[in-house]
Formats: C-alpha cells, structure tokens, sequence
C-alpha cells in the first residue's frame, strides 16, 4: 500500500487515471479464477467467474472510475498544499530568507486572488526565479526526529523550487515561439491583404500564389541567363565578372 501511494503522489492526473486502470485491470485477472477440474466441473467454473466479472463491472465502470480518479488528484492537490505549508513554517523561521512567511501570505490570499483574476504571470515567474536554496547545515551530533524531518522539509522545498523554475523556463520559451508564430501570421496576413488591394477582393490566394511563384522562377531564370552572358562576354571587366560570378554562385545554392 504504501508503494501504491508513492506512486499516486507527485503523479499527473493521466498517470493517476493509468495507475487506477492498471489496478483494476490486475483485479479483473484476479477474478478470473482457475478451479481443479476434478473438483469442480468446467461449466460452473466459468458461471462463476461470468457471475464475478459481472458484479466487478456493476460495480466498477466508466462513472467510478472518473469519480476515484478525481478524487485521488484532489487529495493529492490537497497534499501538495499541506506540504508547502509545512515547508512554509519550516522556513519561515528563518530571518535570513522569511520566504516561509512571503508563502504563507499567498497561500492565504489564494481565494482573493483568484477572484480578482490571479497575479501577473512575468510577476510570479520573476518570484519564482528569487526564491533561494536553502541549504542546511550538517552537523556532527547524532540527529534526531524532529531534525530528519527539517532536513526532508528543506529538500522537498530546494526540488519543488527547482521544478518551479524548469516550469517557468518552459513557459518563457514556449512564449517566444508563440511570439515567433505571431510575427510569422502577421506577414502572411499583411501579405494576403496587399494581393487582395492590388488585384482585388475576389483574388483566390490559391490560384494566384502558384502562378506567382511560377513567373518569379521564370524571371529568375532569365536573370541567371543574362549574367551567365554576361560573364562570357569579351567586353565584360575582370571587376565586373569577379562579382557576377558570386552573384550566380549564389543563385545556384539556393
């Protein structure tokens, strides 16, 4: 049991719904009984174990699996809580720091904040980035209970931090790729609307687009062809060539 929990704390609410389906899917095996057959003839062998799955699936369907699944994630939510909360008091004890107490503060207006619409998300990224690691000092005295479960406290806070804080660079550079698309959309968009201004509102995008590219290559290749006439002529300088030549290198790379 206590492994089960283990796994069920600091889980996702699709890892909580895999576990539940992995356990439940272990009991319906378990159901499936084997019998002696000299003791028991094959046919109320398998009426009993039709009258068991039967009474497994009244009772365990779709409904109570979401609702034990839901409940599991909650308690969890509600343990999470608890722990940084005790982390809270632990540290908040320490002058040097008082991040314990700067936590207890947005714990305890957590329902006023979400009713005003939550904090500014650059604001709470920024704090997370100020929290510090609090390292705790070894001593050589034998430690005992209480000590153990600072020093567990203290490092269950320095890996929440550290897990806040890869959270957060996430969240930065998944900013700056949404940003990257926007600004990519914004020209595609600023670019339809000058087709449209120039040849009108009617203009099909996929029919103009393709004759477009279309008539740049043709015209590229009469550029390519005029400087490779160039370069061959006797009344082209070696300045002259030098430089069309590096201008049809080019275009032969791309």
């Amino acid at each position: 049991m206590n492994t089960r929990n283990s796994q069920i704390k600091g889980s996702t609410f699709n890892q909580i719904s895999q576990l539940v389906e992995e356990q439940c899917q272990q009991i319906e095996e378990w159901n499936n009984s084997k019998f002696d057959e000299d003791k028991i003839p094959l046919g109320i062998q398998e009426l009993i174990n039709q009258t068991v799955h039967k009474a497994f699936n009244d009772k365990v369907n779709r409904v109570t699996k979401d609702i034990l699944i839901t409940r599991i994630y909650e308690l969890e939510i509600a343990w999470k809580i608890q722990r940084l909360k005790d982390v809270a008091r632990f540290i908040g004890d320490i002058p040097k720091y008082s991040v314990g107490t700067e936590i207890n503060k947005k714990l305890d207006t957590q329902e006023s904040l979400v009713s005003q619409g939550g904090v500014s998300l650059t604001n709470l990224i920024d704090d997370i980035y100020k929290l510090p690691v609090i390292v705790r000092r070894a001593t050589i005295e034998t430690t005992n209970d209480a000590e153990d479960n600072e020093h567990h406290l203290l490092e269950e806070y320095n890996n929440v931090r550290t897990s806040l804080i890869k959270q957060c660079i996430l969240i930065e550079v998944n900013e700056e790729k949404l940003k990257n698309t926007k600004d990519i959309s914004n020209k595609v968009k600023s670019l339809e609307s000058a087709i449209k201004e120039t040849y009108g509102r009617d203009c099909d995008l996929k029919e103009y687009l393709p004759k477009f590219f279309q008539t740049l290559h043709e015209s590229l290749d009469e550029m390519r062809d005029s400087l490779e006439q160039l370069v061959k002529s006797t009344n082209t300088s070696p300045e002259k060539r030098q430089h069309i030549e590096k201008i049809l290198a080019e275009f032969n790379n791309q």
